[in-house]
């Protein structure tokens, strides 16, 4: 109370100064000689308030930057606004307006919340990112001190964004000491509408917003794509650790390498490969039913190749073989299919490809094996379940799921749906490429049956989502990088839900992770129940979901052996 009593007793004696020091000078400049030189010294004094560049928004128009955050005021030496702005500032906050004030020219003051009852005048605040855990950043990237655009859209659309300049401009009359005259209304300039235009992408703002969190939550260090499965729209796109766009600096002192887009990034991808394998298998006439016995170990002209942990599987068809990640199924099944073949449908599901996602934005091709090298049989049978020299990126995998989840097309992911003008109309759509039929749609209804198993009672079975279903397939992916006296894995989850219907293919990346059960897998699940309750929100849920799809578990499988 006494702290709040003398704060109250500083404001009202600068008001009294400042009365009185206008009562003076009032008295000077109303008579004779001095009233004639300051009148002829009057001019004007300009205060930029607001500025900023062009709209980045999402495909339903909600800005993934320019965010209000709270108000600027152009403000003038006056009692009542003094003594408006004393009850909501802090007292720091005060004493530096207090200091301003002293100073007699106008000047600028940010506050929560618009105040009324004063002289000021308040314009929205506009920051560039938002402020707690930025969207997207790797896909919006950053501008540097002068506003020009440095990476990701903000640099590959810096023309259109820094076209559409606004900014919120007030000029004052003052006097020759630069104080504002009384009575004399500012001229205000504001073209912040100009922030209006921008471009549209292809992300959902609020689907980025719950991947984003499940990967903070379950990943160290990885990446997710989620992608429309009819059209290969990018609906999500997160790399963590991420950075703050306001600080990059901070970023570049940072080990991790925050500012490394994982998702455009090539990595080992082991056994979600199989899904390739098992596609190519079908295309080329080979029955699903096709089985193999697994004594946990498979002999391929004199090299071995074990199924992990060693594990003995037993009799298997495709589906349960995929179920439990028998890597000696696949490895004989490779060896059946041949090289050729194998190889051909791994370039036609997109593999060894970059993927442009927009002007100035692509991902890497990753890497493939040659044809002569698949001649090697052991070559072959490392590639059959994705080890080796096979790399690639999460878009790539991504787009694997949504070929098999939309029924054998292909659609490349893109990222941006155009350029939207001032009234917030989209006026340039982009030109897509078109979808390529690349499986045929039985095999994909095979493929989507199979990859309810793992999630049902295979590998996978923490991605299971709360209702809906989904199907997918776990990987252990061998780095051969050894760190501290152990081997650096990638661990991975590539599925699509709802099972049924599927609208969304996911993929999840745990750079440097040992175990997939408590991170890619739990992160798809998050996902994909954080996506069934922001559709039931929207009320675009699909009433087929209100019962979980369930797949019948085969009596002569074992409880879920751990993920590959």
């Amino acid at each position: 109370m006494e702290k709040m009593h003398m704060r109250m007793v500083a404001v009202y004696a600068v008001i009294a100064i400042m009365l009185t020091i206008g009562a003076l000078r009032i008295f000077s400049i109303s008579t004779g000689e001095a009233y004639t030189q300051a009148a002829q010294q009057n001019s004007s004094y300009s205060l930029t308030v607001t500025q900023g560049r062009g709209s980045i928004y999402d495909c339903n128009l909600q800005h993934l930057t320019n965010f209000q955050d709270g108000y600027k005021a152009a403000v003038t030496a006056d009692p009542q606004t003094t003594t408006a702005f004393s009850k909501v500032l802090s007292d720091s906050q005060m004493q530096t307006m207090l200091d301003r004030i002293g100073e007699g020219k106008p000047f600028v003051q940010k506050v929560d919340e618009y105040i009324p009852g004063t002289k000021a005048l308040f314009f929205p605040n506009v920051t560039r990112y938002r402020e707690e855990e930025p969207l997207c950043p790797h896909i919006i990237g950053y501008v540097d001190s002068d506003g020009k655009g440095v990476e990701g859209i903000e640099a590959a659309y810096d023309d259109w964004l820094g076209k559409a300049q606004g900014k919120s401009k007030v000029t004052f009359s003052v006097n020759a000491v630069g104080e504002a005259l009384a009575g004399v209304e500012p001229e205000v300039e504001d073209t912040m509408s100009n922030l209006n235009s921008g471009v549209m992408l292809t992300i959902d703002k609020d689907i980025q917003d719950i991947a984003q969190k499940a990967a903070r939550k379950y990943l160290e260090k990885g990446a997710v794509v989620v992608l429309d499965v009819r059209t290969g729209a990018v609906r999500a796109s997160v790399s963590v650790p991420d950075f703050d766009p306001d600080n990059v600096q901070e970023a570049l002192n940072d080990e991790d390498s925050p500012l490394l887009n994982r998702t455009t990034s090539a990595y080992n991808v082991g056994s979600v490969f199989k899904l390739v394998t098992a596609a190519a298998a079908l295309e080329n006439g080979i029955s699903p039913d096709r089985t193999y016995d697994c004594t946990g170990s498979v002999d391929i002209y004199g090299v071995t190749f074990d199924c992990y942990h060693q594990r003995t599987h037993g009799l298997q068809n495709m589906e349960g073989a995929l179920a439990q990640s028998c890597n000696a199924y696949y490895i004989t099944l490779g060896q059946e299919i041949g090289a050729k073949k194998l190889l051909d449908m791994t370039v036609k599901m997109g593999f060894g490809s970059g993927v442009t996602l927009c002007d100035g934005i692509q991902s890497a091709s990753g890497t493939l094996p040659t044809l002569d090298t698949l001649k090697m049989p052991a070559a072959l049978a490392n590639f059959s379940f994705g080890q080796g020299e096979l790399m690639a990126t999460p878009y790539q995998v991504a787009s694997m799921v949504q070929c098999i989840a939309s029924g054998g097309t292909l659609a490349k992911p893109y990222l941006v749906e155009g350029l939207v003008d001032s009234s917030g109309q989209l006026i340039e759509p982009t030109q897509q490429a078109q979808p390529v039929q690349v499986l045929s749609s039985e095999t994909c209804d095979a493929l989507r049956l199979m990859m309810a198993a793992p999630v049902e009672y295979g590998t996978g079975t923490g991605a299971k989502p709360t209702i809906g279903g989904a199907g997918g397939k776990t990987a252990t992916a061998e780095t051969g990088i050894l760190v501290d006296g152990e081997f650096v894995n990638q661990t991975w989850f590539a599925g699509f839900f709802p099972y049924d219907n599927p609208q969304y293919a996911v993929a999840v990346l745990a750079e440097d992770s040992p175990k997939g059960s408590e991170t890619s897998t739990p992160t798809f699940r998050a996902i994909a129940d954080g996506v069934e309750q922001l559709m039931t929100r929207r009320g675009q849920s699909d009433p087929a979901l209100q019962d979980a799809v369930a797949v019948p578990k085969a009596s002569e499988q074992e409880d879920a052996p751990p993920q590959d």
